[in-house]
């Protein structure tokens, strides 16, 4: 029997993303979401997923989001070991995303302005409504669909 993993999350991104290239030549750039739960009249809790994108994902996580802005993310959780600079082992989960929508930015604007300035989709199709959802932005996704990176929307 396999298993299956899928991870959901909205919130705001605590921070810019970091973008760096491994050493292979991949980009992955990590941020911080911060995802706010309330209960009633309770002030609630804010929980704080570490976020990682790897690849073209990476690269458009990198260039269209900023820190405040409301996102949705897909992917899975994955736990590292590593070493620190002090010879201390530290572990860390973190959300390996797949898949991100971007639901607003932090200057007011929807992701559904940036998408009706140009291309609407395949064959001069209108734009896809983005608020509140917005056409999700993967690599897998991108490629799987046949469509160049001149054409996804946002």
């Amino acid at each position: 029997m396999s298993s299956y993993q899928r991870v959901i999350i909205e919130g705001n991104l605590g921070r810019d993303p970091e973008v760096r290239q491994t050493a292979s030549g991949k980009s992955v750039t990590s941020f911080s979401v911060a995802v706010n739960e309330r209960r009633g009249q309770d002030a609630g809790h804010t929980e704080w997923f570490n976020c990682v994108c790897w690849e073209k994902t990476a690269e458009i996580a990198g260039q269209y989001l900023h820190k405040g802005d409301q996102v949705l993310l897909e992917g899975r959780l994955q736990t590292r070991e590593w070493q620190d600079r002090d010879g201390q082992q530290r572990r860390t989960t973190e959300l390996i995303v797949d898949r991100l929508i971007l639901q607003s930015s932090k200057q007011g604007s929807s992701a559904g302005n940036n998408s009706s300035s140009g291309t609407g989709g395949r064959g001069g199709a209108p734009a896809a409504p983005v608020a509140p959802v917005a056409p999700a932005v993967s690599e897998t996704s991108a490629s799987a669909s046949g469509w160049g990176d001149d054409e996804i929307l946002f």
